[in-house]
């Protein structure tokens, strides 16, 4: 009987009726059969459940399941097989439901009910694998180093075991433990250590085929990204600029397939490199790369303004601030302008959001005021210098106080109002 009905399930699943075998199996449940297909039907039912991200009913689904397997008499490795796999489905869910906690209990569960298989097996193995780099991935989520490390290695040695079972499919997970590893001493600020981490991640890739490859792209592209910052922090510029320029080629591949997609990250690697070269003096090299990330982010925002209209004027600004520090001021000016237009835009729509960005932006071309006015004798600087002051002001009365940078600028801003407001042609003439 329960096979005629599960055949009835699996068709309408295959008709694509998943709310209707959802109802079927509810009713089946219900229905006078023994507790072991009971179980059956209820996980069955949560997975169907979680493709219809009721993950609530998937949730409750699944913890029945684990309570009636639970009061069964059988003790044997099919037992513990299942009762473990119902743990790990029930500790997916609560992942998704953001309760860690909950989430790291089920699967630390299912972990200690695989240990009592006796089987040796490859599936058994590769549930291991995954119960261990979800464990690891749960202590990661709540900021526990060692104990996401020590899964995450002991995911690793598991995955290794069945590598050759199948490349493709254990490549990615395996290369995701090194990157939680890798992850861990990052923010533990060993870079090195986090460095030969993030590059066992990518070299796992090039063991795969061009096609396999080709797949993996992306996550590829994120790791060297990583690999790149690690390096960029540790002084290693020339490393760091070889890790973003195959980061950018990468993006440029997908971009061609996919530039929805892929055009953000491709920007922001543009903007990384400008950041890289000029911050070790590069500065015309990094005005090119600054550039090139403007011109993706004015396509982006011209699509969707909301989102990448402060992204066109954080890297507007950040080219103001190169050309500044090259002397260019009038360039300099040019690009601070356009960058503050567009942030007093910004700010009467999200003034807590803004405020600040926009202050920034003020104080740079007052800053630029300053250095014009003692240079050129000229107080044509001090009437624009002033009436900015007194909107950066303003604007920063709104801020947070007791935040370290705005404190700065609010000292910033009382130098330049008090130089400004006493500054006259005589003391000017006499410097």
């Amino acid at each position: 009987m329960i096979e005629a009905e599960i055949l009835k399930v699996n068709t309408l699943i295959s008709q694509n009726k998943v709310a209707d075998a959802i109802e079927h199996l509810g009713e089946l449940f219900q229905s006078f059969i023994p507790v072991t297909d009971k179980i059956d039907v209820l996980i069955l039912m949560g997975e169907l459940l979680v493709q219809m991200e009721d993950l609530k009913g998937a949730e409750k689904s699944f913890n029945t399941a684990l309570l009636l397997l639970q009061k069964q008499e059988s003790a044997d490795d099919e037992r513990w097989y299942n009762e473990s796999l119902i743990a790990f489905n029930l500790g997916s869910v609560k992942t998704e439901l953001r309760k860690t906690k909950e989430a790291l209990a089920l699967f630390e569960l299912a972990s200690k009910l695989l240990e009592k298989v006796t089987l040796d097996d490859p599936l058994i193995t590769e549930q291991k694998a995954m119960t261990h780099h979800e464990i690891s991935g749960r202590y990661s989520e709540l900021s526990d180093s060692y104990m996401c490390r020590k899964f995450a290695k002991s995911a690793i040695e598991f995955y290794t075991q069945i590598l050759e079972e199948d490349l493709v499919r254990y490549t990615q997970p395996l290369s995701n433990c090194h990157v939680l590893i890798a992850e861990t001493y990052e923010e533990d600020n060993d870079l090195h250590t986090a460095f030969i981490y993030y590059k066992k991640a990518a070299e796992l890739y090039l063991h795969l085929s061009d096609e396999d490859q080709q797949i993996a792209k992306p996550i590829m592209a994120a790791i060297y990204n990583n690999m790149a910052v690690t390096q960029k922090q540790l002084g290693y510029h020339g490393k760091s600029a070889e890790h973003y320029q195959k980061t950018l080629e990468i993006y440029k591949e997908l971009v061609e397939k996919e530039p929805q997609e892929y055009e953000p990250f491709l920007a922001a690697t543009y903007n990384s490199m400008g950041v890289l070269y000029t911050d070790i003096d590069f500065k015309k090299k990094g005005i090119g790369f600054y550039e090139e990330a403007l011109k993706l982010y004015q396509k982006l925002a011209y699509k969707e303004p909301e989102l990448y209209t402060h992204y066109v004027a954080t890297t507007t600004h950040n080219l103001g601030v190169i050309y500044d520090e090259m002397s260019d001021f009038d360039t300099a000016m040019e690009y601070y302008q356009k960058a503050l237009d567009m942030r007093r835009e910004l700010a009467k729509k999200e003034p807590v959001a803004f405020n600040m960005d926009t202050s920034v932006t003020i104080l740079n071309i007052v800053t630029l005021y300053h250095a014009r006015l003692e240079k050129e004798k000229d107080l044509k600087y001090q009437e624009p210098a002033l009436e900015l002051l007194r909107e950066a002001e303003s604007r920063l009365m709104l801020a947070e106080s007791d935040k370290p940078v705005i404190k700065s600028m609010k000292n910033d801003l009382e130098y330049f109002r008090e130089f400004f407001e006493e500054i006259d042609m005589k003391t000017l003439m006499s410097d």
